[in-house]
This record gives structure tokens, C-alpha cells and sequence, in this order.
């Protein structure tokens, strides 16, 4: 009866002492792969950190929506497209810049100007503006989204 309970008890204490391992090893194993950071989160929080940073620093804006939006006309029409640029939100700065070069390459500046002049705010919020320029049919023709950027000053978001 001894040597019995002698086998039983060490099967079952090693068959103890292997759930508790691998038990173990599942919860360290859980801990890194939900708490601990992969390369595109770090690489995300290091984008929104610089973001944030690059707002922080940007002093190029209006205090209001209509100041942005004349800011950025006047720009253009010194033919200065990287100032221009500057009053774009930071996230659309390269597009907007490729979409200006783009006129500027085919002598279309001129007309994107005369549009951009025409603007007439329509909708004024707390952090968003749009200006509009509407036909004698009552059809939008052209609009201009502004946003109010973290740092409170009046950004392009979209024309």
C-alpha cells in the first residue's frame, strides 16, 4: 500500500507542478503579448508625439477662419506655395502641396485664387468653419473646410 501511494503521489505532483508551469508561462506569455508594445504601436505613439509636438510649435494661422483663409490666398498670390502650405493642417500640408504645384505647373494658380477670393463664410462652429461660393442656381460651386488645430489657431482642412 505504501509504494501505492508513493506513485500516485509523485504522478500527481508532477502533473501538478507541469500545470503550474505552463500556467505560468501562459500568463507571462499573455502579460507581453496584451501589455507590451508592438512596433507599429510604438511607431503610432511616436507619430501622435510628434503631431502633437509639430502643433506645439506651428504658428502659422489665423486666429479666425477668415484670417486663415486670407492668409493663405495672399501666400499665393505672392506665388508662394511652401508659405501657402503652412496654413494647411500638418497631416494634408504634402498633398495640398502637390495639388498647388500641380496648378502652378499647368498655369492654373490664377483661377485657384479667384475661386479661394470668392469664398463667403456659410457655417461658422466652435472648432470648424466652411466657407462657400454658391451659383445663381443655388449649386455649390466650391467650398473651403477650416478647422480649429490643437493649438487654437484656424487650419485648412480641406478645399
Amino acid at each position: 500500500m505504501r509504494g501505492l501511494f508513493n506513485r500516485h503521489f509523485w504522478k500527481f505532483l508532477v502533473g501538478f507542478l507541469a500545470i503550474m508551469i505552463v500556467g505560468f508561462f501562459a500568463l507571462v506569455w499573455a502579460n507581453v503579448y496584451h501589455n507590451g508594445k508592438t512596433a507599429d504601436e510604438k511607431t503610432g505613439e511616436k507619430y501622435f508625439k510628434d503631431l502633437k509636438r509639430a502643433y506645439d510649435e506651428d504658428t502659422y494661422g489665423g486666429k479666425t477662419p477668415e484670417e486663415t483663409l486670407a492668409l493663405f490666398i495672399d501666400a499665393l498670390k505672392k506665388g508662394d506655395i511652401d508659405l501657402a502650405v503652412k496654413y494647411v493642417l500638418i497631416e494634408k500640408q504634402d498633398d495640398m502641396k502637390n495639388d498647388l504645384n500641380d496648378a502652378k505647373n499647368s498655369n492654373r494658380v490664377e483661377k485657384v485664387i479667384q475661386n479661394l477670393a470668392s469664398l463667403r463664410l456659410s457655417k461658422l462652429e466652435e472648432n470648424n468653419a466652411t466657407f462657400t461660393v454658391i451659383d445663381s442656381n443655388n449649386i455649390v460651386k466650391y467650398q473651403a473646410y477650416l478647422v480649429k488645430a490643437p493649438n487654437s489657431i484656424w487650419k485648412i482642412l480641406d478645399l
